[in-house]
């Protein structure tokens, strides 16, 4: 039993025979067709000029001589022009993507009519000596692999016993890395604006990004910010009076997910300032060393400044700033009537005032 890649494939033979040989013919295959007549009367010929198919041939050569006395051999031989077929079973498409450092590459390698001799393998820069996936039977898949992050170019060649060589490639890319996120506006976190519509915008840094989404506040519903290509920043939204904490979110084509935070404070409210004595507007006093007490308050940030301007109005004076205020007092007022003014802002810039007038006499 032999193999051969040689359609043309000479099937060659001698005799012997003391009293001379009559005939020599042959049958091959199934036997079922005519003999084929290879000389009588001393002119023989081998059996030549015949285009064999893919396959097993039988053949069985047959002699006698002049006394009628017949012999015959047989041989066996397969003729296999045909490459293996290598096919790559996972990753299951060409040009994937995967988290999987240690992904497999799983094949399978067979041949129509005879065996498959060897495996072997190369990738990514094909400098390196191939590496054996098996021979004789024995084969084995590429596992046990750490591959480094980025594309990877695999191809697993096979031959046969008569040394038709075929090959298949794959490729894939391993990404193991969070995409980069990064919110450019606000530009610091904890910040405090009184635009209501105030936007969140951001930049990301992937090949294969995915999906982009936000989530706020709550956190009970996740809001997508695009895919597929096409993204966009938090933009047309009426934020409510108050703290806003807003996540955004991203993810890559293999879901490795990454996101970024901010918090900002919406406050368009004034302040509120209250002036606490004189308890009364246009009241009237004897003394000439009245306080006036006062609190400034605000509902969603911090109290900036306070001052205070009066009568003329010409000139403002300080009441303190950053968490330190005074009320107006250790003043020796003049004779007559005294109109006071005070203002406080907050740390967005809302502000507020109020008034009290009161006489001395």
């Amino acid at each position: 039993q032999t193999n051969t890649s040689n359609i043309n494939q000479n099937v060659n033979f001698t005799f012997f025979d003391l009293t001379g040989i009559d005939s020599a013919w042959y049958n091959n295959d199934t036997t079922s067709v005519a003999n084929k007549s290879l000389g009588s009367n001393g002119i023989y010929f081998n059996i030549t000029n015949i285009t064999w198919s893919e396959g097993k041939h039988n053949v069985t050569i047959y002699v006698n001589d002049s006394a009628g006395n017949l012999n015959y051999t047989s041989v066996s031989f397969t003729v296999d022009t045909t490459l293996p077929l290598v096919v790559i079973a996972t990753p299951t498409q060409n040009n994937t993507n995967s988290s999987n450092t240690g992904l497999d590459v799983n094949y399978t390698a067979t041949d129509s009519f005879t065996l498959i001799d060897s495996v072997w393998y190369a990738n990514d820069t094909y400098s390196v000596a191939n590496k054996s996936l098996g021979s004789a039977g024995v084969f084995t898949n590429i596992s046990n692999l750490t591959w480094s992050e980025g594309k990877h170019n695999v191809t697993i060649y096979a031959n046969d016993t008569n040394n038709n060589v075929n090959f298949t490639t794959i490729s894939f890319t391993i990404d193991t890395i969070n995409p980069d996120i990064n919110i450019t506006f606000p530009l610091q976190n904890n910040t405090n604006t009184s635009n209501i519509n105030s936007d969140v915008n951001f930049t990301f840094f992937d090949a294969n990004i995915n999906h982009v989404w936000y989530s706020n506040d709550t956190y009970l519903i996740n809001r997508s910010l695009g895919s597929g290509g096409t993204y966009f920043n938090l933009t047309n939204i009426t934020w409510s009076q108050g703290k806003h904490n807003v996540t955004i979110y991203v993810n890559d084509t293999n879901n490795n997910v990454n996101f970024t935070r901010i918090s900002f404070t919406i406050d368009s409210t004034n302040p509120l300032v209250v002036i606490e004595t004189p308890t009364q507007n246009n009241s009237n006093f004897t003394l000439n060393s009245v306080d006036v007490n006062y609190t400034a308050t605000d509902t969603f940030t911090l109290i900036s400044s306070t001052w205070y301007s009066n009568d003329t109005y010409t000139i403002n004076r300080s009441l303190g700033s950053g968490g330190t205020f005074t009320n107006i007092s250790n003043i020796t007022w003049s004779e007559g009537k005294h109109n006071v003014t005070i203002y406080a802002n907050d740390t967005v810039g809302n502000e507020n005032k109020t008034s009290i007038s009161f006489t001395i006499d």
